[in-house]
């Protein structure tokens, strides 16, 4: 039951087999002596096969100074061996011994070696470069994000790690991973084991389903391992992580107001991942992945086009499926395209202040927020440090669909070797309304 006990403490270590002979002697001397005892005869009753065995050990000399790569005399080994326990024979280049009953660590002719090398002394045994460990310590790329970092920051963020099997169901994997051809296991542990995954949700969300169905209902998992792909004759492996939450977006507290998670929360998780590895070139775009929400989900590409992962909010009839009573948002992303990270390089600060100029504007709903950043950036250089998005409304009355939306960004621009002057702000903020109008952005009246 996991207690720990003085008795406990004894019997794990084991019980010397022949004490009680010993303690009965000792308890007789001690009554015959201060309680005027006298003492009887001694009955025994002995079950000797039940009894441990203590088997004679064979030390050879030869090994002794084989394995301590130190030279022992025979009379050396003898007289350190003698204050163990019994030696039945003595050879010229062996020896046999017998452990006491209370010694339970020495069985075999190393044991023995150990004790040689113990009370010679530990300081006099040789080191030699052929002794010293064969182990180095693993190189660490600079310019890669070992997985544990990404590991840490889901911690950090209130996430639990999920461990699953590489086996899955085929039901989950055609409900997740719909159109893909899983490798088929040729004996299965059980019929819904029998598929290997090409995705990691059926691990996250298979944990979120068991714990949903006994109560609890703020849950953040994620998982990493490798997804399989192609046939058993020639398998690709990928090094994936995902996860997936749900439930409310804090713990119920008097700080912060009760509310759910929504997509938000989850792309902040995933950008604080995309953020450790240093590299700006991570965009989002809206998804197709059918297993997500329509308007509630987006792939996630570097600016070369290569896809590296994809986050949303699972659709209602997948979660209907899977059982999953409630609104959760999943990510999986490709840890091989991310682990590259950009090596920190200093850059000095600048003397000079910088400049915020804020524009209001009118964007249709077919231009996404990636599409303004990218135009006002490119237009902005070198003179553009950052756009932030601080105010986005979109309204319209009962009945009626807005195709236009309102948004204001604030602009922050900075000249690190002089003082930028209002005309080469004007001038800039001029250029950037222009390649927005090619978007049909206009500026807000």
């Amino acid at each position: 039951y996991g207690l720990h006990t003085d008795a406990s403490h004894r019997f794990e270590r084991g019980v010397d087999f022949a004490l009680a002979e010993k303690a009965l002697e000792r308890a007789t001397a001690l009554l015959v002596e201060f309680a005027g005892g006298k003492a009887g005869k001694i009955s025994r009753f002995e079950a000797i096969d039940a009894l441990p065995k203590r088997s004679p050990i064979k030390v050879r000399f030869a090994r002794v100074e084989k394995i301590i790569g130190k030279a022992f005399s025979k009379e050396e080994i003898v007289t350190y061996l003698e204050r163990i326990g019994d030696l039945s024979e003595v050879a010229d280049d062996h020896l046999i011994f017998t452990a006491p009953s209370y010694r339970f660590d020495i069985e075999i002719e190393e044991d023995l070696i150990e004790e040689i090398a113990r009370l010679s002394g530990y300081n006099d045994v040789p080191v030699c470069f052929d002794m010293q460990s064969k182990i180095s310590m693993r190189r660490v790329p600079e310019n890669e994000v070992p997985l544990k970092d990404f590991k840490n920051i889901l911690v950090a963020r209130d996430y639990h790690e999920v461990i699953a099997m590489s086996f899955v169901s085929p039901k989950w994997q055609e409900i997740l991973a719909p159109g893909s051809t899983p490798i088929a296991l040729k004996n299965p542990i059980s019929s819904d084991l029998s598929v290997m995954r090409t995705t990691l949700l059926p691990g996250v969300l298979g944990a979120m389903e068991h714990n949903l169905k006994r109560q609890h209902t703020r849950l953040r998992f994620f998982e990493s391992g490798l997804t399989y792909n192609g046939t058993l004759e020639n398998v690709k492996q990928e090094l994936h992580l995902a996860g997936a939450i749900c439930g409310e977006a804090f713990e119920k507290q008097w700080g912060e107001p009760a509310r759910k998670l929504d997509f938000f929360d989850l792309k902040g998780d995933v950008e604080a991942l995309l953020n450790r590895t240093g590299v700006q070139d991570f965009r989002f775009e809206a998804s197709e992945n059918s297993i997500l929400h329509p308007g509630q989900s987006a792939q996630i590409l570097t600016n070369a086009g290569t896809v590296v992962g994809y986050l949303g909010k699972l659709h209602p009839s997948v979660s209907k499926a899977l059982d999953l009573n409630t609104d959760v948002f999943v990510f999986e992303l490709n840890f091989n395209a991310l682990k590259a990270s950009a090596t920190p390089t200093f850059s000095e600060l600048s003397k000079f202040p910088s400049s915020r100029r804020d524009l209001a504007l009118v964007v249709p709903n077919n231009v996404s927020h990636a599409n303004l950043m990218d135009s006002m950036m490119q237009s902005g250089q070198p003179l553009l440090r950052a756009v932030n998005l601080f105010d986005h409304y979109q309204g319209a009355e009962k009945g009626e669909v807005n195709e236009t939306r309102n948004v204001a960004y604030s602009l922050v621009f900075q000249n690190l070797k002089e003082n930028l002057k209002d005309s080469e702000i004007d001038t800039i903020i001029e250029s950037i309304l222009n390649d927005l109008g090619k978007l049909d952005v206009q500026l807000r009246q």
